[in-house]
């Protein structure tokens, strides 16, 4: 039964006393909850507040049972590896039977975290920039704490590539796969002492030339 009630009765001495109370019947709602691409998930946990919850079968299928009269129900799903889902249903009403409830979850994103440290100390080097890199070329990025650590959260899953870059060091780079949910921890980040270099640019003249862009390549062999 969905109507539960708490009631205090006096009861004076040598007296019997019977009091009615009526309980009204819940509605039952079932439904499906699957991935994005149609399968079906087992042991997902589907809540309805603190009403009523269940757990889905081989089949992805569950059944509330219970529920009580509402305007709004929410429901929530909750499955290993996926992201939260969230389902309101409207006028749910006492004794209803409301079938065909279909939730569909996505994948959960992944969880990326490191740390950057010197190359001779090993000391960790804060306010690092990592960038990550995808096919697309775009960048992403981020700065590592006091301790050299860095943490990227709701990462898509895919392959880039990481760049870490702080003022006096050498830049570092690797490629990485993100899986699809879970969170990876990177070995630590090496970055060599980088080196001074300066440069005086003049024109055929001797004159020196002003505003102009340098750009380092590294030599092959």
């Amino acid at each position: 039964f969905a109507d539960s009630a708490l009631v205090t009765v006096e009861v004076a001495e040598g007296s019997a006393t019977i009091h009615d109370w009526t309980l009204s019947r819940g509605a039952f709602v079932s439904g499906r909850v699957t991935d994005q691409a149609g399968n079906p998930l087992l042991e997902a946990v589907v809540t309805a507040g603190t009403d009523a919850a269940a757990l889905t079968d081989d089949n992805g299928l569950f059944l509330l049972e219970n529920l009580p009269p509402a305007a709004e129900t929410m429901l929530v799903v909750f499955a290993d590896g996926f992201t939260t889902g969230n389902l309101t249903l409207h006028d749910i009403a006492g004794r209803e039977q409301r079938a065909g409830i279909e939730v569909q979850l996505s994948p959960s994103q992944a969880a990326l975290k490191g740390r950057i440290v010197e190359e001779d100390s090993e000391k960790p080097i804060a306010d690092a920039v990592i960038s990550l890199e995808t096919n697309n070329g775009h960048h992403f990025g981020y700065y590592t704490n006091a301790d050299g650590e860095f943490r990227i959260d709701d990462q898509a899953p895919g392959t880039y590539v990481i760049y870490v870059t702080r003022d006096g060091y050498c830049r570092s780079q690797h490629a990485i796969d993100i899986p699809p949910s879970g969170e990876t921890t990177l070995p630590d980040i090496v970055l060599p002492r980088g080196h001074d270099l300066y440069i005086f640019l003049e024109d055929t003249d001797g004159s020196p030339v002003t505003d102009a862009q340098v750009h380092l390549l590294e030599a092959n062999g």
